[in-house]
């Protein structure tokens, strides 16, 4: 990927340094790179701790490139999924509009069908449940002063692209097609896309909250209505079987009351989590960074 990263920049960039993160590899990382780079000047790993989810290790990794003297900062994939030869286009985009966000919506996908549904069924659920939409994924291209901004916000710790989107900042969407994995196949599944879509939406928790609240009191209003429904047929009428307006009395009340409980568990969440000290990726990233190695530096840097 490097090579590739080295060859689709050369003349696009002035200064170009790479950042991985190691969050729990599998295959140990070489000690070196025994080459050299055109384009290139800096590649740089840093040792995690502990496996903390893709989504976390991307905060950690842009918490550390935000400190860097650089005009902006691109977040990838390295599997091969985000193309090396599209960051020149963000690059493009971003000269264009240096004040926004530039992010990756997916053209062309080679994912299997059932993926394809899956990711179908999260965008929607997404979108149910926060009234926003989601098109895009970490892909992208962020100026400094965005970047900063985004790590001092709590919600990046959960989901970058989500946090774009909730930040108000100025973002461009562009569609650009998936490329091809380097090697191997793509471990996503059923249960890592919900845990995923519960991350985003987790960002729009206020949002949630208050459409769950509302919810509650239209379901409220609907089972009240439907109660004195039963009581008008079973005072004003002779409709009513025997015994079956105080079951159905009883079954209500108990829904209602299931209803309020409900409501009144969130509101507390809600006013719980507001209470609370945010935690922003800007100021513990360094807590879980156990070691930051040197794998090349160019005779330029």
């Amino acid at each position: 990927m490097l090579d590739d990263i080295d060859e689709s920049l050369a003349g696009h960039c002035a200064s170009l340094s790479v950042i991985t993160v190691n969050d729990g590899s599998a295959q140990p990382p070489p000690e070196r790179l025994d080459r050299a780079f055109k384009t290139i000047d800096k590649v740089e790993l840093l040792d995690l701790a502990i496996n903390l989810g893709n989504q976390r290790a991307i905060a950690v990794g842009l918490a550390y490139a935000s400190r860097m003297d650089a005009t902006c900062i691109v977040v990838m994939d390295s599997d091969g999924d985000d193309k090396p030869s599209d960051i020149a286009r963000l690059l493009g985009y971003f000269a264009q509009e240096p004040g926004a966000i530039h992010v990756v919506e997916r053209g062309k996908r080679s994912d299997s069908l059932l993926f394809r549904i899956y990711y179908r069924l999260y965008k929607a659920a997404f979108y149910l449940s926060t009234g926003a939409k989601l098109a895009h994924g970490n892909f992208s291209l962020l100026p400094m002063r965005s970047a900063i901004g985004i790590l001092h916000s709590a919600n990046t710790w959960n989901n970058l692209a989500a946090s774009i989107v909730r930040s108000k900042l100025p973002y461009r969407a562009h569609t650009m097609d998936r490329g091809r994995r380097y090697e191997g196949q793509s471990s996503v599944n059923f249960t890592f896309l919900l845990l995923h879509g519960l991350s985003s939406i987790s960002v729009y928790l206020e949002v949630v909250t208050a459409r769950l609240l509302v919810a509650s009191a239209l379901a409220l209003a609907a089972l009240i209505a439907m109660l004195f429904v039963v009581i008008g047929i079973r005072v004003f009428s002779d409709l009513a079987i025997p015994g079956w307006a105080t079951v159905a009395a009883g079954i209500l009340l108990i829904i209602i009351t299931q209803v309020i409980m409900l409501a009144f568990n969130v509101l507390l969440n809600l006013l719980y989590n507001r209470s609370q000290s945010l935690t922003v990726p800007a100021m513990i990233d360094k807590l879980y960074v156990v070691a930051v190695r040197v794998l090349y530096a160019s005779e330029r840097g």
